[in-house]
C-alpha cells in the first residue's frame, strides 16, 4: 500500500530524473550486497566455520530480494524523496523476478 502510494505520487514524464538513484541502487543491491555476501561465506566456509554449506546457500540466495519498502516509509517520515525509493523499490522487485530464478538455479546446482 505504501509503494502504490509513492509509486501514485511520480510523474512517470519526469522518470528519468532517478536514473542515478536507481542506478545506484540496482547495482548495490544485485552487485555489491551479495558479493559481500558471497565473500563472507568464503571466510566463514574456509576458515572460520560458524555456519554450514546449506546455510550460506540460503543467505546468499537471499541476498538477492528486493528492497524492503521500508526504505519509502523512512523516507517519507524523514521527507527525503520518497518518490525515488519508491521507483528503486518498484525496480529492485520487478528485476529479482528473474534474478532470483537465475540465482537459485546457479546456486542450487
Amino acid at each position: 500500500m505504501i509503494l502504490g502510494i509513492g509509486l501514485g505520487e511520480i510523474d512517470f514524464a519526469k522518470v528519468r530524473q532517478y536514473r542515478f538513484f536507481s542506478t545506484y541502487t540496482i547495482l548495490a543491491k544485485f552487485m555489491v550486497w551479495p558479493s559481500a555476501i558471497y565473500l563472507v561465506s568464503l571466510l566463514d566456509l574456509n576458515f572460520l566455520g560458524v555456519f554450514g554449506e546449506e546455510t550460506w546457500t540460503h543467505l546468499r540466495l537471499i541476498s538477492f530480494l528486493p528492497m524492503a519498502v521500508n526504505s519509502v516509509v523512512l523516507a517519507s517520515i524523514t521527507k527525503n524523496d520518497p518518490q525515488s525509493a519508491a521507483w528503486a523499490t518498484f525496480l529492485t522487485t520487478v528485476l529479482s523476478m528473474g534474478i532470483i530464478p537465475l540465482a537459485a538455479i546457479f546456486l542450487l546446482s
